[in-house]
Formats: structure tokens, C-alpha cells, sequence
């Protein structure tokens, strides 16, 4: 996967309130809201 396809995935889940983006540490952070998504995710796979 390239840096721009990785990059374009974190602006989405950004802008969809999973990530934040903290400039001082130049990260995303997931969010609380993120954490539940994923965690359903995991859970409903097979």
C-alpha cells in the first residue's frame, strides 16, 4: 500500500470521527468513537 492510499484512508476515518489528528505528535489518534468501530469489527468477524 502506498503512503497516499494510506494517507487518504486516515483523512477519511478522520473526517468520519474514528481518528483525530494531534499536529504535536504529527499522529492520528483513534477517538472513542473509533475504538467501539473497531472493536465491534473484530467481534463480528468469523
Amino acid at each position: 500500500m502506498t503512503d497516499d492510499i494510506m494517507k487518504s484512508m486516515l483523512d477519511k476515518m478522520a473526517k468520519d470521527g474514528l481518528l483525530k489528528y494531534n499536529p504535536e505528535t504529527d499522529t492520528y489518534e483513534v477517538t472513542e468513537l473509533g475504538n467501539q468501530v473497531f472493536n465491534n469489527k473484530e467481534e463480528s468477524s468469523p
